[in-house]
C-alpha cells in the first residue's frame, strides 16, 4: 500500500505540474497568442482551467485517501500531496496579481504592474493628462525616455515632472517621456507635438546613443531572456506567474550582450560625434524659438560610472552653449544603490531620486 501511495502521490504531483503547464500552453500559446483576447480574458481562462485542475486532483486524492483499506501512512501521504498540489495552484493564482516592475518589461510581473499603474495615458500616447495649455502658466516640455515617463513609479504624481510643477507655480510641465525612446525619437516627437513649448527639459541617459549607432549601421543587439533555461522548461518559467516571478528575482545575463554593445559605442568616437550632433538639434531649436532649455543628464542608476566619459561630454555640449545642466550622478552619488532605483529588478530612478531631481530643476529652470 505504501508503494501504491507513493505512486499515486507522485502521479498527483506530476499531474499538478502537467495541469499547470497545460493551463499555460492553452492560455498563452493557443488562446492569447492566436485569438484577439485581452489580458483580462487570459486571466479568466487561466483561472477557470486551474480551478478545474484543482478539483480533479482534489477529488482523486480524497477518494484515494478515503478508501477503507488505505493505511494511515498512505492517507497522510495522499493528503500531504493534496496540500502541496493545491498550494502550488493557489500560489500561481496569487502571483497573477502581484505587480513587479522590471528593467526591460518582458516579465509577467511587469505586465501586471503596467495594468495596475500605467495611468493616466492621453490621446498622444503619453503617460500624462491631455496636453492642453494651462491658463496663466508657461508650457514646459519634458522630453525623454522611460526615466521621464516614470517606469517603475507607481503614482505618476511622484515623477519629477509632476513634482516640479508643484514646486513652480509659474509653469505647466507636460511629460513627453516614452519607454525605449532615444534622442532622434524625442526630436521627432517634439516636432510632431501640437503645442509650442516655452521651455524644454531634455532628459538624457547613456543608452540614448543607440539611435546614433544604428544610423551608422551598427546592429543593436536584442535581449535574450530565458536563454539559460532548458527549452522544455522555458514554458514554465516564461508563462507561469509564480515561476516567472521567482526566476527574475535572481540576476540573469539576458542583457549582457546589449550592455557590451553600449560600452563599445560609448567609446566609439564616430558614434559619439553623431550622437552629439543629434543633441545639438534641440539646442538649435531652443535658440531658434528663443526658449529656455535645461539638460537633465541621468547616469545608469545601478552603475554611476557606466558611460561617464561620454556623459561628461554631453554635459559640456549644453554648458558650452550657455544652457544649465542638472547632473543627476552628482546629486545621488552618496545614496546607496537600493535608494537610487525602483527595486532590485528595475534600475529606473526611485521616487527619492525623482524628488531630488525636481528640486534641482526648480532651481535650474529660469523664471518667467
Amino acid at each position: 500500500m505504501c508503494l501504491r501511495a507513493l505512486f499515486v502521490s507522485f502521479a498527483a504531483l506530476l499531474s499538478t505540474v502537467g495541469c499547470l503547464w497545460l493551463c499555460l500552453w492553452l492560455t498563452d500559446g493557443v488562446a492569447w497568442g492566436r485569438l484577439p483576447l485581452g489580458f483580462s480574458t487570459m486571466y479568466l481562462v487561466r483561472g477557470v482551467l486551474m480551478l478545474l485542475a484543482a478539483i480533479v486532483i482534489a477529488v482523486t486524492l480524497v477518494r484515494f485517501a478515503a478508501h477503507p483499506r488505505r493505511t494511515a501512512g498512505a492517507k497522510r501521504l495522499a493528503l500531504a500531496t493534496l496540500g502541496t498540489s493545491l498550494t502550488l495552484l493557489l500560489l500561481e493564482g496569487v502571483f497573477m496579481f502581484v505587480p513587479r516592475s522590471h528593467d526591460v518589461g518582458y516579465t509577467l510581473g511587469s505586465k501586471v504592474w503596467f495594468r495596475y499603474f500605467w495611468r493616466p495615458e492621453n490621446s498622444l500616447g503619453y503617460r500624462d493628462p491631455e496636453h492642453v495649455p494651462a491658463q496663466g502658466r508657461h508650457a514646459v516640455f519634458a522630453l525623454g525616455d522611460s526615466f521621464t515617463a516614470g517606469h517603475g513609479i507607481e503614482d505618476a504624481e511622484t515623477r519629477y515632472t509632476n513634482l516640479l510643477e508643484r514646486r513652480r507655480s509659474d509653469i505647466h510641465v507636460l511629460n513627453l517621456g516614452k519607454n525605449g525612446a532615444h534622442t532622434i525619437d524625442e526630436w521627432v516627437r517634439l516636432q510632431a507635438h501640437p503645442m509650442q513649448p516655452e521651455a524644454l527639459i531634455l532628459q538624457y541617459t547613456p543608452n540614448d546613443i543607440e539611435g546614433a549607432a544604428a544610423e551608422l549601421g551598427l546592429a543593436v543587439p536584442g535581449f535574450v531572456p530565458y536563454h539559460d533555461v532548458a527549452e522544455p522548461l522555458q514554458t514554465i518559467f516564461r508563462d507561469s506567474f509564480l515561476f516567472n516571478f521567482l526566476y527574475w528575482e535572481v540576476h540573469h545575463s539576458d542583457a549582457d550582450e546589449y550592455l557590451y554593445f553600449l560600452r563599445r559605442v560609448l567609446d566609439d568616437e564616430a558614434v559619439i560625434r553623431r550622437h552629439l550632433s543629434e543633441l545639438a538639434l534641440f539646442l538649435g531649436y531652443a535658440e531658434e524659438h528663443h526658449i529656455a532649455l535645461v539638460g537633465l543628464v541621468f547616469p545608469m542608476m545601478q552603475n554611476l560610472e557606466f558611460g561617464r566619459v561620454t556623459r561628461e561630454r554631453v554635459i559640456e555640449v549644453f554648458r558650452n552653449r550657455g544652457y544649465p545642466v542638472v547632473d543627476v550622478a552628482a546629486l545621488v552619488r552618496e545614496l546607496h544603490t537600493h535608494d537610487r532605483v525602483v527595486n532590485a529588478t528595475d534600475g529606473h530612478p526611485s521616487v527619492l531620486v525623482n524628488m531630488i531631481v525636481a528640486d534641482a530643476l526648480a532651481e535650474a529652470l529660469p523664471r518667467f
